[in-house]
């Protein structure tokens, strides 16, 4: 039950919620706004990339509100929310092995990293808690000729997780690590994980003894993305409106990979404030308003959001920004099944992007 919690509410912020849904199939991805991350242009050996984004959580906006079932008796804060991604360029990668790099043309590999943080308070007229959940990531991947093929990823995340009622709540800790060893032919995958509560809970990380369990799975090469790697594949895809696109995601949540159905909902524009290489703009944005979830017949989820930038503006080259990101933050509750809560945001803040 605790993993299940751990994945609905906090763990990979980015990616995918638990669902049922179903496994890839088909041809070898394909990305067609070719190099969207990068202007369009293959990426120079040096390029880089750093983007910031500022948090924040809201019962009342027009993506999810609270749900009008949940009573005022429990409140949860979130503050100092902060999400920063980091891409580079590497010529070869020493500390990964995998036949992937043994691919004839494969001559550089894309990594990207990722921090997020924000301080979770709960809080009740007998108790309250507070924790500062962290989630961070790191993934190797093949370059958009090799379809984005992941080779190594790792998430790591330490979080609460709530359990509440009409009038109080229990709290738990959930810490795991999750890493994803890709070949050819499929892949291994390792999870440590810990549940901590009561008098155990503000454990050091170093005190704690993780349950751990390897697994292999077969899955045919260039056919499905990592979770890690989700935000980016994204910008590298061009749809029309309320036009879709198949994308077979790995995520810890099922071990397996998983179809979301991305949907352009409609082509937009609006105001936005941002830091590129130093200077700040405030310009009007084109983009594509995507969202995307599990494609099942069963259950497909609540929807996530992600605003992508559709072309160039004033001062601002087209480098297919993802300039907001919003998701549902659900709870358990023991007389509701999974209530919203409100929705998280990530409001794209600060850009360096050096391209050679």
């Amino acid at each position: 039950m605790l993993k299940k919690l751990t994945a609905i509410l906090f763990s990979l912020v980015i990616g995918i919620t638990l669902f049922s849904g179903c496994s890839c199939s088909g041809d070898p991805l394909s990305f067609d706004r070719a190099n969207g991350f990068s202007g369009g242009e293959k990426p120079s050996a040096v390029h880089t990339e750093k983007l910031i984004y500022d948090v924040t959580f809201s019962e009342t906006d027009d993506y999810y509100k609270k749900d009008a079932l949940l009573k005022d008796n429990v409140k949860l804060e979130f503050t100092d929310g902060r999400y920063i991604s980091e891409f580079k360029v590497l010529g070869s990668v020493s500390s990964v092995d995998s036949d992937i790099l043994a691919i004839d043309g494969l001559s550089e590999i894309y990594y990207l990293s990722t921090e997020f943080s924000i301080k979770f308070k709960i809080s009740s007229e007998n108790d309250s808690k507070e924790h500062v959940d962290t989630i961070t990531t790191k993934v190797y991947f093949a370059p958009q000729g090799y379809s984005f093929a992941p080779i190594y990823s790792e998430t790591e995340t330490d979080c609460l997780i709530p359990r509440v009622n009409d009038t109080d709540f229990i709290v738990y800790r959930a810490i795991s690590k999750y890493v994803v060893k890709y070949n050819m032919n499929g892949y291994e995958s390792t999870l440590e994980s810990a549940y901590l509560s009561g008098e155990n809970i503000d454990k050091d990380v170093s005190e704690i003894t993780f349950d751990e369990k390897t697994t292999k799975e077969k899955a045919e090469f260039r056919k499905y993305i990592d979770n890690a790697q989700l935000l980016f594949a994204l910008r590298n895809i061009r749809l029309t409106e309320k036009s879709s696109f198949s994308l077979p995601v790995l995520s810890e949540s099922y071990g397996k990979p998983q179809t979301l159905s991305v949907t352009n909902e409609s082509a937009l524009e609006r105001d936005i404030t941002i830091k590129l290489n130093g200077t700040t703009y405030s310009e009007k944005i084109k983009y594509d308003a995507l969202s995307y979830r599990i494609s099942s017949t069963n259950s497909a989820g609540l929807k996530q959001y992600v605003q992508i930038q559709s072309s160039k503006s004033d001062n601002i080259p087209d480098y297919a920004l993802p300039i907001r990101y919003a998701r549902a933050v659900t709870l358990s509750h023991s007389s509701y099944n999974y209530p919203v809560t409100g929705t998280l945001i990530f409001d794209l803040a600060e850009a360096e992007i050096t391209n050679g």
